[in-house]
């Protein structure tokens, strides 16, 4: 099963990490609008055991599913995905042997390759910039934050999930969504 490790990070300067991400050369891929629906059963036994479940449509559609973290410097888990030609037919059939959307999101996600990572700038409604840096190695990982001079920015290691859920709880409990106007 393929690993993701990451390190999340709280912006303060975007324009400022942009620069600085031309300046070291990283090659931009590109930016879209992302949704993740995030299913679980009814008793939540996916968040309960730290696995996650998300159809997530942009550009294109993918199903992945994340096991529980690793203890580790940054966030590392592991990670299956399979590409999805109909995410509304793939729902369905998920809905019909019981699992349920809990939650969705959007985010602005922009893209970048640096060394043997991608840097994505997210935007999240109600939480604002993040970035995520995601490589095969940890070593990988801690060099592009050092070569972005993000270091002493603390990483964070709740998922978007996490933080979603969170404001959600304290925001607006009623809601399963957190959009962009």
């Amino acid at each position: 099963m393929p690993r993701e490790i990451e390190a999340k990070l709280k912006l303060d300067d975007v324009a400022g990490l942009r620069r600085r991400l031309a300046d070291v050369g990283a090659v931009r891929l590109g930016c879209e609008t992302l949704r993740d629906d995030y299913l679980d059963t009814a008793d939540r036994r996916l968040l309960a055991a730290d696995h996650g479940m998300r159809i997530r449509t942009g550009e294109r559609a993918v199903l992945t599913y994340k096991a529980p973290r690793r203890k580790g410097r940054f966030k590392t888990r592991e990670e299956l995905e399979v590409g999805v030609d109909d995410p509304a037919v793939l729902l369905e059939l998920l809905t019909s042997v019981g699992f349920q959307v809990i939650f969705s999101y959007e985010k602005r996600r922009e893209t970048w390759r640096l060394d043997a990572c991608e840097v994505m700038v997210d935007e999240l409604p109600a939480l604002g910039f993040f970035v995520e840096i995601e490589g095969a190695a940890e070593e990988a990982v801690a060099k592009v934050i050092e070569r972005l001079s993000l270091s002493e920015h603390p990483v964070i290691q709740h998922s978007y999930p996490h933080l979603i859920l969170e404001h959600i709880r304290e925001s607006s409990p009623e809601s399963t969504s957190l959009f962009f106007s």
